[in-house]
């Protein structure tokens, strides 16, 4: 498929999402859950660390698609992917369990330092022509630890999350919030993501560019850009 990379030459402003396209969430959450799995000896209730962290994953992605439009509040997402991960295993005492694992998943979680291939050196090769900034549905107090855990956050002039601004990706207002806090102008500005919905379709209906970071190349749309490695931001904006 043709891709015309000619749209976005003429950016000022590079915005990224953080979890999944720069910091590596899948990895560095699977890490925290296979310690604590054995930290709280879950082996009793759970065969495998696989095993809770499939029926995890799942439940956490369904809370966070909730939160992003308004469902759940970030209070309930927190304490009810664990609970109702260790209801599924019938796992007794699950209150009490739930609140311990989930402060430490979100103490520990936080501190691992793994990135998306080619995150640091496409970092690095951009911030020197390019103003970047992120813009993320994450928690604030968790989101800059991340980005000082893996050393990226002297990258960025601006980090926005969504719970500064009242309203959570793709609605347009944190996009129009962060082009005025960056000073930068919508038709100068381009948002990379992995999210279809709350990445492309926000920015766009800001006004600004957008770049679908999509490396399991599954989604396919004649009118959306794509990228599928971090590393080919380079050859574009050079």
């Amino acid at each position: 498929m043709f891709v015309d990379f000619a749209r976005v030459k003429d950016v000022k402003h590079i915005f990224f999402d953080l979890d999944h396209t720069l910091w590596d969430f899948d990895r560095n959450s699977a890490e925290t859950l296979h310690e604590l799995y054995e930290t709280f000896k879950l082996a009793s209730y759970i065969a495998t660390p696989e095993e809770f962290i499939e029926v995890y994953k799942e439940i956490n992605a369904k809370l966070w698609k909730q939160y992003a439009i308004g469902d759940v509040s970030k209070t309930e997402l927190r304490h009810t992917r664990f609970r109702s991960a260790f209801s599924h295993f019938s796992i007794r005492d699950n209150d009490r369990l739930s609140e311990e694992f989930s402060t430490e998943y979100m103490r520990l979680c936080p501190l691992k330092s793994h990135l998306i291939p080619g995150a640091r050196e496409t970092l690095t090769a951009l911030h020197f022509s390019f103003r970047l900034h992120v813009i993320t549905n994450g928690f604030m107090e968790i989101q800059q630890v991340k980005m000082e855990s893996s050393g990226i956050e002297d990258f960025f002039h601006l980090v926005l999350c969504s719970e500064e601004v009242g309203f959570n990706k793709p609605h347009p207002e944190i996009f129009r919030r962060a082009l005025k806090l960056a000073s930068a102008r919508a038709s100068e500005s381009v948002m990379i993501g992995d999210t279809y919905e709350a990445d492309v379709v926000g920015a766009k209906d800001a006004g600004m560019h957008a770049i679908l970071f999509n490396p399991q190349k599954g989604f396919v749309d004649a009118d959306v850009i794509q990228i599928h490695s971090l590393n080919q931001l380079i050859d574009v904006f050079k």
